[in-house]
């Protein structure tokens, strides 16, 4: 059974400092945060959705690209940032319109860094499952990022991504329509596609990481560079601060690790059901698994 695209370390010392663990919606990211962050070098933090907060829609991100942000973006992805990471809120000194990517990029850097050494740990880790979109960006701004791609089963993501639009719907109403979580995982599926196999990269598919999870653990620490630790599989209170106490949509991640079943058949009709898996790009997906696979064996 295959649970994660595997790369050479460069070699055993050379270990990837900065981590961002991305992917669809509801595909598992924050149970794989919860594990890696129960290592003892691993110091990881609450979402801060900081890229998709300075950089915004595919316009600003070319922008962003460019060199420019707009400084009320820049100005609320760094109160989030300073509100996650339990600091005081870096500023941008300027009147300024617009203000430098490089310069924001740079605070956020600083303050990441800054809540890691505090930890004594040498590894930060940031989980945004939306900053997929913003893979670019990062890699140009902070070139020795690597990247972190968790996969699930695209009808079971869709399922997950409704019940929560219906039961916390103040939040995610805006994703109740199915077609919605489709594009997203659709997109997130190819964007794994394109950088599978790339040294910064390593695809892990939830449904195998959630069956094996200690194999799972024991091949992203290898591929981080760092020994595997028995305490990561255990439920840990001192991780339990990643999950902020207005998400709770997030319970299940403090638990045992086991697959959460499919809602699938019971939240859409049949014709909905045969609507949504044919929008679903399984080529890619299937094409995506078996890049995993050629990967493990080289």
């Amino acid at each position: 059974m295959h649970i994660a695209s595997k790369v050479k370390v460069r070699n055993e010392h050379n270990q990837r400092q900065r981590l961002f663990l991305l992917g669809c919606s509801r595909s598992g990211t924050s149970l794989i945060q919860h594990r890696l962050a129960n290592h003892s070098l691993i110091y990881s933090l609450p979402e801060t959705d900081f890229f998709g907060r300075l950089m915004g829609n595919a316009m600003w991100r070319w922008v962003a690209t460019h060199g420019w942000v707009r400084r009320r973006s820049a100005t609320r992805a760094l109160e989030k940032l300073g509100t996650v990471a339990g600091g005081t809120p870096q500023h941008i000194g300027t009147d300024r319109h617009f203000v430098a990517t490089k310069e924001c990029v740079a605070a956020f850097i600083e303050t990441l860094e800054q809540a890691t050494s505090t930890t004594e740990k040498r590894i930060w880790l940031e989980k945004t499952p939306k900053h997929y979109r913003y893979i670019e960006q990062i890699e140009k701004y902070i070139p020795s990022s690597s990247f972190i791609h968790v996969v699930r089963d695209g009808k079971a993501v869709v399922a997950s991504i409704q019940s929560r639009a219906r039961k916390f719907s103040d939040e995610f109403g805006h994703q109740s329509n199915p077609r919605y979580a489709v594009k997203l995982w659709n997109r997130a599926v190819q964007v794994a596609l394109k950088r599978v196999g790339m040294q910064t990269d390593i695809a892990v598919f939830y449904e195998e990481f959630a069956t094996e999870p200690k194999q799972a653990l024991q091949n992203l620490c290898h591929w981080i560079g760092v020994e595997y630790e028995p305490a990561m599989l255990s439920v840990n209170e001192k991780t339990s601060g990643i999950r902020t106490s207005n998400e709770q949509w997030k319970d299940g991640v403090t638990r045992d690790i086991k697959i959460a079943p499919s809602q699938f058949t019971e939240l859409f009709s049949k014709r909905e059901q045969r609507r949504i898996s044919k929008a679903l790009d399984y080529h890619s997906y299937e094409k995506l698994r078996r890049a995993v696979c050629a990967a493990e064996k080289t």
